[in-house]
């Protein structure tokens, strides 16, 4: 890739410029969605059975191979906490996708992240415990790809392609360092390529969102 390309300076207001805007501000908005509507299935469906020990009403999500078995008090436990972690995790992913406080609450931004941070590490822990120790799992090449995920969390080490469970989020990853690049210093056709391959991804995890919003409807329906 030539230097020019990245040089060649585009004023924001240009055409290229409102492109790569218009398509950012979307994938913004659809993320945004995506992580509220999963914290609103967790706590409607997880949240409010667990707080009043509903705990068989885990089972009627029955994607799950061992929500809740009676009698295992430290397994019911665990998968509460595990759930409501990742109540955590999308409340704080969301909050770290809005731009004004990484702008303007600098402090608020950091906090943030570190509460994920440790979150990721519970995340971690419950899940390896109901993989290895309460045995809730389908196959073991799954047990092992998630618990080699866990393990790199906690190590605090790049989690890179496991069974392709990481391929879509880490070309994510790429792709926004490829957007931050392109907004700073590059020429309009890097631009408009850049905001549609931004478009295509969108659209994409709006495809995503809307399949895991239908499939949890179905489960917050039987309430």
């Amino acid at each position: 890739m030539s230097t020019a390309v990245w040089t060649n300076q585009v004023e924001p207001n240009s055409v290229a410029g409102k492109a790569l805007k218009a398509a950012a501000g979307l994938s913004f908005l659809v993320a945004v969605i995506g992580q509220w509507a999963f914290l609103y299935y967790i706590v409607a469906f997880y949240g409010f059975s667990t707080f009043t020990g509903n705990f068989q009403v885990w089972n009627r999500n029955t994607f799950l191979n061992m929500a809740y078995v009676p009698g295992i008090t430290a397994g019911s436990l665990t998968f509460a906490a595990h759930t409501l972690l990742a109540a955590v995790i999308a409340f704080g992913g969301a909050m770290q996708l809005i731009p004004q406080i990484r702008a303007r609450a600098i402090s608020v931004h950091r906090w943030i992240g570190r509460v994920f941070f440790v979150t990721g590490l519970g995340l971690s822990g419950s899940g390896l415990y109901m993989e290895w120790v309460r045995g809730d799992r389908f196959n073991m090449v799954g047990a092992v790809a998630i618990s080699l995920n866990a393990v790199l969390i906690i190590l605090r080490r790049p989690v890179h392609l496991l069974l392709g469970f990481r391929l879509l989020p880490c070309a994510s990853c790429r792709f926004l360092e490829l957007y931050l690049r392109t907004k700073e210093s590059a020429g309009p056709r890097w631009r408009f390529a850049v905001a549609g391959g931004l478009f295509v991804l969108t659209v994409l995890m709006s495809v995503g969102i809307f399949g895991f919003t239908m499939l949890t409807w179905r489960f917050l329906a039987r309430l």
